[in-house]
């Protein structure tokens, strides 16, 4: 089986801010206080309103609440019109009015209005790209705790992306991050201590991560922990574990998984041998434009090992080749021969 890491680091930015983590009254409490004149219990109203939480959404309310108070510093208000602004809700889309409003939630203190203006600087949203200037408020969430902040971090140091290159803190960021729970923050320790490219190799680091990010779903790392099992990398050699992982990962979508679950079940490596499973699996990545699967579909069919079809053979081996697999024009040439 071959085996393909790939890097899946990138800044994105989140289509709404997270809710700031604390105690708060109910709606009909901070109603009736808002009400009565209370501007902090009018701040986080607006704020329920956007979300939804504990009341019906709606976005006018939330901007009707909002709107004067985010021009006096409160800076939840600021990061409801913020993202009013960002994402077009009763107001039209403007990426630089979502951008100010950010900045003065950031500047307030909000560390999610640093992360999202920080994003916003990388990507160059309501603003030329500014990569120091997005470090610099990204750096801010991170230290104040918050996680996609500190992974953003990591991905920069890592890299050298709008900071200096430096392996250890970005180990550093992905830790506090992956201890928060963060899977791609997980993935991406899993990477480094795997691939033992920027640090020394260390498979058991490697595979406690990526069991972490499994565990949560995350098809990359599951597709990497089957690869451990199945080469017995930093954990027991353990096919059945090896088909369990590639199994979770296949079934959402990734295509490596795919086929190297089409492999073990063509070989009857770890699994009965079943070339019915292995045609499914093939099948699929193949439709995802994977030549691998596409020639070994050809030799299912060309080999008998499905009932054998000529034209099928030639069908799936013409497509590999389109998909640039070489092999498989001996293949072909042999076909059409006989």
């Amino acid at each position: 089986m071959k085996r393909l890491i790939f890097f899946m680091l990138s800044l994105a930015l989140i289509s709404c801010p997270l809710a700031m983590a604390q105690e708060m009254p109910d709606a009909a409490t901070l109603t009736q206080l808002s009400d009565g004149g209370d501007l902090v219990a009018r701040d986080q109203l607006a704020e329920r309103y956007y979300f939804g939480n504990g009341v019906k959404r709606d976005y006018k309310k939330a901007h009707d609440l909002s709107a004067k108070l985010a021009d006096e510093g409160y800076p939840r208000s600021q990061m409801v019109m913020g993202s009013l602004y960002y994402n077009g809700h009763v107001v039209k889309k403007d990426p630089g009015k979502a951008l100010e409003y950010f900045k003065s939630a950031a500047n307030n203190g909000s560390s999610v209005g640093q992360l999202f203006l920080g994003l916003m600087y990388y990507n160059g949203e309501g603003t030329s790209p500014n990569k120091p200037e997005a470090y610099k408020y990204l750096k801010l969430a991170a230290d104040e705790g918050h996680a996609e902040a500190q992974y953003q971090i990591g991905v920069m140091t890592q890299n050298g992306d709008g900071a200096t290159k430096n392996i250890d803190e970005a180990i550093k960021y992905y830790r506090m991050a992956a201890d928060q729970g963060h899977p791609t923050a997980q993935y991406s320790l899993g990477l480094i201590y795997g691939m033992g490219k920027d640090k020394a190799q260390d498979m058991k680091q490697a595979v406690k991560y990526y069991q972490l990010a499994a565990n949560q779903g995350y098809p990359n790392a599951q597709y990497l922990l089957g690869l451990a099992y199945f080469f017995g990398e930093g954990l027991p050699k353990e096919p059945g574990q090896a088909l369990k992982w590639f199994t979770m990962a296949a079934e959402q979508g990734d295509m490596d998984a795919r086929y190297n679950l089409g492999v073990m079940y063509a070989k009857g490596e770890g699994v009965p041998k079943n070339a019915e499973q292995a045609k499914k699996w093939f099948t699929q990545g193949a439709d995802q434009g994977d030549a691998r699967c596409m020639y070994n579909l050809g030799y299912l069919y060309d080999t008998g090992e499905l009932p054998q079809d000529e034209k099928e053979a030639l069908k799936w081996y013409k497509l590999a080749i389109k998909n640039g697999n070489l092999e498989a024009r001996d293949r072909v040439a042999e076909l059409e021969r006989q």
